[in-house]
C-alpha cells in the first residue's frame, strides 16, 4: 500500500484531480491511499475526487486542516489560503 499525502482546497481541486488520475493511470496493479489535506473542499467536489478514486479501485481520505495553525510558519514561496 503506498500512502500519497495531497494538500487542496476548491481552487486547487481540478490539478489534483489531473495529479491523482496520472498516478492513477502510471501505477496501475498498485494499492495507493490519497490523503488530501485541506480546508476548504466544497461537498461536490469531494465528491468529484472520490469519483476519480473509485474509477481506479483506490480510496482517498479527507483530513481538515485550520490554515491559522500555520501563520507561524515561514514561507518562503507562493502559498495561498484561498
Amino acid at each position: 500500500m503506498y500512502n500519497i499525502v495531497m494538500a487542496a482546497d476548491d481552487g486547487y481541486v481540478q490539478h489534483l484531480g489531473v495529479c491523482m488520475t496520472s498516478l492513477f493511470e502510471n501505477n496501475r496493479g498498485r494499492d495507493i491511499a490519497i490523503h488530501v489535506l485541506s480546508g476548504d473542499i466544497s461537498a461536490d467536489n469531494k465528491s468529484l475526487i472520490k469519483g476519480i478514486a473509485g474509477k481506479y479501485g483506490q480510496t482517498v481520505s479527507f483530513i481538515d486542516v485550520d490554515p491559522d495553525g500555520f501563520d507561524a510558519f515561514p514561507v518562503r514561496d507562493y502559498y495561498s489560503r484561498v
